[in-house]
């Protein structure tokens, strides 16, 4: 199963590759590189706090740029799993199949039409009223583009490490990183009067 699950992971990550090669001149230069950051600090392992070193983002985003100029033409590939064949975008098909396994997989469309894709580790699932929730732990095939949460028909995906991502990133703008346990403080903690 362990390689038929990495055949996905390496099918889906080259779908990305497509779909972000031929968006990634919609954003502006600051959007763009912000978000190559974030990219990188994901598929490099970096926690959020640590600093990176400029050479090395540098490089890799030198790297990503040219393997996008060879992918950009490319269609994107149909997903093999259990020996079978699904479309990108046949999510709750696959996904009947990956969720025994603890996976989830998302192929769906975000702002300007831009096609998303992701793998994910499955967390939870609940059903709530006539909508099936989804919850993904570590995610294992990634855009540029990774929002915290999807829709697809009846289903919501909530992706908790986007999700942990995009609350980092606005921690880190607001220049106030403080913490209380595993909390994070959108300002300093009142220090408790003495009595």
């Amino acid at each position: 199963m362990s390689s038929e699950i990495d055949s996905l992971i390496e099918t889906v990550q080259q779908n990305c590759h497509i779909s972000d090669a031929r968006f990634a001149q919609n954003y502006t230069l600051c959007i763009y590189l912000l978000k190559m950051r974030e990219l990188y600090r994901w598929e490099q392992g970096h926690g959020y706090e640590e600093k990176l070193a400029h050479e090395a983002l540098g490089g890799w985003i030198t790297e990503r740029e040219a393997l996008w100029d060879r992918v950009e033409n490319d269609a994107f590939s149909d997903l093999s799993f259990a020996s079978q064949l699904f479309s990108p975008f046949e999510s709750d098909m696959l996904n009947n199949k990956l969720f025994p396994h603890g996976y989830v997989y998302s192929g769906g469309y975000g702002r300007f039409a831009k096609p998303l894709f992701v793998v994910a580790e499955l967390e939870s699932q609940q059903q709530h009223q006539a909508m099936n929730i989804v919850i993904t732990g570590r995610e294992l095939a990634r855009d540029i583009v990774a929002p915290p949460a999807m829709t697809q028909g009846k289903t919501i995906i909530v992706r908790r490490e986007s999700l942990q991502r995009m609350l980092w990133e606005r921690i880190e703008e607001s220049g106030s990183r403080y913490f209380c346990g595993s909390l994070f403080w959108a300002s300093k903690p009142k220090q408790a009067a003495n009595t």
